[in-house]
């Protein structure tokens, strides 16, 4: 038996927090709607969605491109719900790349679609912030500082050529 994924990590610079108060582009807000027509050609026993926290909360915007508080989460439900409709079952969880063992704590709406029946996990932490480390037997979430080599400040691009010749005028202008 083959099993079939799609993994669809749907544009999300319209959805972070990270946008600020700038005005929405509802057209790209919608993507998540053309995921049906793959579902639909595809047949898939699991879909896979990434994207960000903010995700949850997708709904309509104002004349101006903003959110509409009181609309908020409307057009997730009915996507996540319309998604349901072709024979699946739903879950998500909110992970943290940080407690996986990544060198950086970023957070992530990760859903999960699958076929009726076919089971659906999610990844156990192996990691945890050090303020909650107490009794989880979990490891310390790791510091970047592990990784980085601040002593080795690279080689500018604005020195020798390959062939150990200075860069023409040109060139540095280019450059600059």
């Amino acid at each position: 038996y083959c099993v079939i994924n799609i993994w669809a990590s749907l544009e999300c610079t319209h959805f972070s927090k990270a946008k600020g108060g700038l005005a929405r582009d509802a057209d790209s807000r919608t993507l998540a709607d053309h995921l049906y027509k793959y579902v639909e050609q595809l047949d898939t026993d699991y879909i896979y969605i990434e994207n960000v926290r903010e995700f949850l909360t997708w709904g309509a915007l104002d004349e101006n491109g903003k959110p509409i508080h009181e609309k908020k989460c409307q057009d997730y439900n009915r996507w996540r719900d319309a998604i349901k409709l072709y024979g699946y079952s739903y879950s998500y969880k909110l992970l943290n790349s940080a407690d996986f063992c990544a060198y950086t704590s970023l957070e992530r709406y990760v859903g999960v679609f699958a076929r009726i029946g076919m089971p659906i996990k999610f990844p156990k932490p192996t990691h945890v912030k050090r303020s909650k480390l107490k009794d989880t037997g979990l490891k310390p979430w790791k510091a970047v500082r592990e990784v980085l080599d601040l002593e080795n400040e690279g080689r500018s691009i604005f020195g020798l050529t390959k062939m150990g010749k200075p860069y023409s005028q040109n060139t540095l202008k280019r450059i600059y």
